[in-house]
């Protein structure tokens, strides 16, 4: 007689969730069948899959989760009794967890299709095929079985047919609003599990007559909810039907199904999450600049095949940093994200519009009619900004524009080429007032070059001692006497004569050029300070030099002011460095700490053109400024314009009431002081006592005032 061997019943799947740390959070099925306790630690899990040669399940865990990568092996494992084939998967989860599934590959084992879907699931398979699996597996059945899987919409408002593929059959009809009185739309809005063991007879579904019509076969339904693994929510549902209640699967095989769906949308989701933070803004929803980049250069790759070319436009918000620092970051993010999406209604089907950075967008156009046409779409884009503020909230709204530079493609561009010329195109259009939009050629083209050119010869201007310096006399309006200078920079060009500081000053803050201008200015200005004490000007007259915010912001800037000074062996009193508001805006902890550490030397600070920026009385006492300088163009309304006087007013009682000394700018006639010294503004300057003057005529003005002074 033949030996008749006993079939030993396989041990059944077990699925474990546990978070980032190993600790277990869920567990689907009987944990002691491995040999583990209900509350398994991760010590007992760890000691269980050392068996597969893995580490422990922490670091398992980590590796996993960051990669985004299943771990899957197989080995033998002495479990429940004997030494079984187990294969363990463990597949990445949603919030930076992992599951853990354990499963049976024992030759009793009878259907190893199920493994095959765990490996799939584990790999990160097409979802489509990982639910098409479970389909498989729960359907069939001498053809006594019918299985779909339903998948909640985004809105989750209806539950939809995931349409499986690789050949098994495609159930329809099934999909329905929530709203619906149907088994799997209750099992989705309850959470459980719906069983319904007579259709013919339960009277509850009243919407299930339509679906029997159309599946015969489906005497009786099963339906479990598919939930996510870690906070419960519902995804869809896992619908299985038979003629009888007795031909259904066990409730422990619908349940596992349903669970290996939630695990395979779960990955979906989040390899979907994984790829929109790889290609869009997280802030504006729109495109980042990585995705931009691949998409210029597949465009670009397919230029030579289009009858029209490719434009690439360039988008700069206007007044951005104003915007941050009136109303906060808070309502800036606001901004974005509100021009963001005007561009985004803006432009044609197929455009892309990308979030370069910082308040920069671009936009890809394929398919332009050229110049003209990309030209048509900038105004647009303009036009879509400016048309309506941003309300913030009843009694605020904030004017938005931007600027536009255009690039249209030509041969053998590349990526680095067109948005280095639209962003060239971008800072002509700001240069001619902002809020228009202008293409890149031959005058840009020019302009660029004139621009590095100009930088370079700057540089040389720089390292030769081609700066002059030009003293401007400040006088106490009390005492007739000069009590200061302000040292104001020109370039004398080689073939371009003698620059005023608009002509170079912008470019060397663009440049980083001003880094060591700013030195030499000083330098040079404490050479010439020494000199005049030598020729015995008295009483001493103080020093004031301009500074910019990107000298403010520069590593150990207040250290070496200190050193320059001191190497002069000039009082650090006499020095009064010249800052504006706009530097103010840009203030940063290094700005802060510079400014601190130069007053606490013993340098004074002036705000310069006082009333034209942005300043608050929270700025004013936060940075320790000890003079304020009132913008010559209030200066020149005095005795003309109502508003103008009164800001002048305002300004002075201010500087009154803070103890500091008010300054006033472009004073031309003697009416303007007379008018300031009535108000109690102590110091001024400008053409009405002298124009700006070179060292040498500068000694000889204040020695002619000293000698006046004597008789």
């Amino acid at each position: 007689m033949p030996v008749v061997v006993a079939r030993e019943r396989p041990l059944p799947d077990l699925v474990i969730r546990v978070s980032g740390n190993a600790r277990v959070r869920q567990i689907w099925g009987d944990p002691s069948e491995y040999d583990l306790r209900p509350d398994a630690s991760p010590g007992e899990l760890s000691k269980l899959l050392s068996r597969f040669g893995a580490h422990g399940i922490d670091e398992i865990v980590r590796t996993v989760v960051r990669s985004r990568q299943a771990m899957v092996s197989t080995a033998d494992i002495p479990v429940g009794g004997r030494v079984r084939p187990i294969r363990a998967a463990i597949v990445p989860g949603a919030g930076g967890d992992a599951v853990c599934v354990l499963a049976d590959l024992s030759a009793f084992a009878t259907d190893h299709r199920q493994y095959d879907l765990l490996a799939s699931i584990a790999r990160g398979g097409e979802p489509s095929e990982n639910l098409a699996g479970i389909v498989d597996l729960l359907g069939g059945h001498g053809g006594r079985r019918g299985a779909t899987v339903l998948v909640l919409s985004d809105d989750g408002d209806r539950l939809d047919e995931s349409l499986p593929a690789g050949g098994v059959e495609v159930h329809s009809g099934f999909a329905a609003d929530l709203s619906h009185s149907l088994p799997w739309v209750t099992a989705a809005r309850s959470g459980r599990r719906v069983t319904v063991t007579d259709v013919a007879s339960d009277l509850r579904f009243a919407d299930l007559g339509e679906i029997v019509a159309e599946y015969p076969e489906m005497g009786a339904v099963m339906v479990e909810p598919v939930v996510a693994t870690g906070d419960n929510a519902v995804l869809g549902a896992v619908v299985v039907w038979a003629p009888l209640v007795e031909d259904l699967p066990e409730a422990a095989d619908v349940e596992l199904a349903a669970v290996l769906a939630g695990i395979a949308l779960e990955r979906q989701s989040a390899d979907a999450a994984l790829v929109y933070r790889a290609t869009h803004d997280l802030l504006t929803g729109v495109s980042n600049r990585a995705a931009l980049i691949d998409r210029l250069d597949r465009a670009l790759a397919d230029d030579s095949r289009r009858e029209h070319p490719v434009a690439l436009l360039f988008c700069d918000l206007d007044g951005f940093k104003a915007i941050n620092d009136l109303y906060g970051h808070h309502v800036g993010d606001l901004a974005l994200v509100d021009v963001a999406r005007r561009l985004v209604e803006a432009v044609r089907p197929g455009d892309t519009v990308a979030r370069y950075g910082g308040d920069e967008f671009v936009v890809l156009c394929e398919e332009v009619d050229g110049a003209e046409g990309a030209m048509m779409i900038a105004d647009r884009l303009v036009e879509a900004v400016r048309e309506r503020p941003l309300d913030i909230d009843d009694d605020i709204e904030v004017a938005l524009d931007i600027s536009v530079g255009i690039r249209v493609s030509g041969d053998a561009e590349t990526n680095e080429s067109m948005l280095r010329d639209a962003d060239s195109a971008m800072y002509r259009a700001k240069a001619e007032g902002g809020a228009t939009a202008r293409v890149y050629g031959e005058a840009v083209r020019r302009s660029v070059r004139h621009r590095a050119q100009l930088a370079e010869e700057l540089r040389v201007g720089i390292d030769t001692r081609q700066l002059r310096l030009r003293y401007q006399p400040i006088m106490d309006l009390t005492s007739d006497r000069v009590v200061a200078v302000e040292a104001l920079v020109r370039w004398a060009h080689p073939s371009r004569g003698l620059l005023v500081a608009d002509g170079f000053v912008p470019l060397a803050e663009a440049t980083g050029l001003i880094l060591p201008l700013g030195e030499v200015v000083l330098a040079q200005a404490l050479e010439d300070l020494v000199v005049w004490d030598e020729q015995g000007i008295d009483p001493p007259v103080g020093l004031q030099v301009n500074v910019s915010s990107q000298q403010l912001q520069a590593p150990g800037f207040s250290e070496s002011v200190l050193a320059i000074v001191d190497s002069f062996e000039v009082d650090r009193q006499r020095i009064c460095l010249e800052i504006t508001e706009t530097s103010l805006l840009e203030e940063s902890d290094e700005s802060t700490a510079a400014l601190e550490t130069l007053v606490e030397g013993g340098i004074v600070l002036a705000l310069d053109d006082f009333g034209t920026g942005y300043s608050s009385l929270t700025t004013l006492q936060r940075v320790p400024v000890s003079r304020l300088k009132i913008d010559g163009s209030f200066v020149g309304g005095l005795g003309i314009n109502p508003s103008d006087e009164a800001i002048v007013r305002s300004v002075v009682n201010l500087a009154g009431s803070l103890e500091l000394t008010a300054v006033a700018e472009g004073v031309e006639v003697v009416g303007q002081m007379e008018y300031l010294r009535d108000l109690g503004c102590e110091w001024a300057q400008g053409m009405l006592f002298s124009p700006p003057l070179d060292s040498p005529t500068l000694v000889s003005q204040l020695t002619r005032m000293q000698r006046r002074s004597l008789d």
